[in-house]
């Protein structure tokens, strides 16, 4: 009988005749999640906040199974305003307007993930298979809790040009994107990728993807504080004012509209805000393009403060009484 001819694909050796797992899109078989309410069922509040909120406190219920206020993980919050329902697994912020019903809420907003994405990532995480409920593993220790330092500037790694020729141009679920965004550090080196998808049937997704050199490629966000979007352009124009859009998309229709400024935008929306590194925005002058909704309200006001909080010379949100629709919402 021949030797199996070898080939290489993505880095590892196979044989001819066995099945290919990077087959055709069309041709794989979906994976199988376990469903929200089990996913939920399997993963204690308690445990999962313990482990995706290191450093905060012991978690106790104080009324109505709602713990007592910590520090929000989405914004920078000296006095603490968020809590979570130690029984739900809702959380909300009063100092942000961050919430959610449940843990998948949680990890759809501190990855920026679609639910399905946030659900298998939960699965991952804490070994959860269809069908079968399991105690979630045990909480990571936390160090004593000390005061908290001042936010650093997000720290930055150029993806290398051998791990770019690697980039994978296809979502496993949603197929190939319909937008993308780079996202570069101030010397213009691809540090994060935002796509946007539109299923034939469905809502708009959008999926951060990120590369390291212990995990490669993933579909999720940067950890935080996440960089802006179109950093090269603050940097090469230091002395410009800068317009802080609520989206990718946004921030390039009104660089067509606003030539005298640089527009920016930080990653994954309205809910994201305060994840977002804005210290590029000391001693400059910054004004913010909200959508014109309640969200891009809170979007503004959150940014508003964290832009004072971050230097800049004078920060102003735009009168978007008039308006109905901002630059490339859509």
């Amino acid at each position: 009988m021949p030797p199996k001819e070898k080939t290489r694909r993505g880095g590892r050796v196979k044989d001819q005749n066995t099945a290919d797992d990077s087959a055709r899109p069309e041709d794989r078989q979906p994976r199988r999640l376990p469903r929200a309410d089990h996913l939920k069922a399997s993963i204690p509040p308690v445990a999962f906040y313990t482990r995706e909120l290191p450093g905060a406190p012991t978690l106790k219920a104080v009324r109505d199974q709602w713990s007592q206020n910590i520090r929000c993980p989405f914004h920078e919050d000296p006095t603490p305003s968020f809590g979570v329902n130690l029984r739900t697994g809702a959380f909300r912020c009063f100092g942000c307007d961050a919430n959610g019903g449940s843990i998948i809420d949680f990890a759809m907003m501190a990855d920026g993930l679609s639910f399905d994405d946030a659900c298998a990532a939960l699965a991952d995480r804490y070994h959860v298979e269809p069908g079968t409920a399991q105690a979630a593993p045990p909480p990571r220790s936390s160090p004593p809790k000390s005061d908290p330092e001042p936010p650093r500037p997000a720290t930055l790694t150029p993806i290398p040009a051998d791990a770019l020729a690697t980039r994978p141009t296809e979502h496993p679920k949603h197929g190939a994107p319909s937008q993308t965004w780079t996202y570069t550090d101030a010397d213009g080196h691809p540090v994060a990728y935002v796509h946007r998808f539109d299923p034939d049937r469905g809502r708009k997704v959008f999926s951060p993807q990120t590369w390291t050199a212990a995990d490669g490629w993933q579909w999720r966000a940067p950890p935080k504080p996440r960089p802006l979007y179109r950093l090269q352009a603050l940097a090469t124009r230091p002395d410009a004012p800068v317009c802080v859009c609520e989206g990718e998309k946004a921030a390039d229709a009104a660089a067509e509209l606003l030539p005298d400024m640089v527009t920016s935008a930080t990653m994954n929306g309205a809910n994201a805000a305060g994840l977002a590194d804005l210290s590029p925005l000391a001693g400059r002058h910054v004004k913010i393009w909200p959508d014109a909704d309640d969200p891009g309200a809170r979007y503004a006001r959150i940014v508003a403060d964290l832009a004072t909080a971050a230097g800049a010379a004078s920060v102003e949100v735009l009168d978007l009484a008039s308006i109905t629709e901002a630059p490339g919402d859509a």
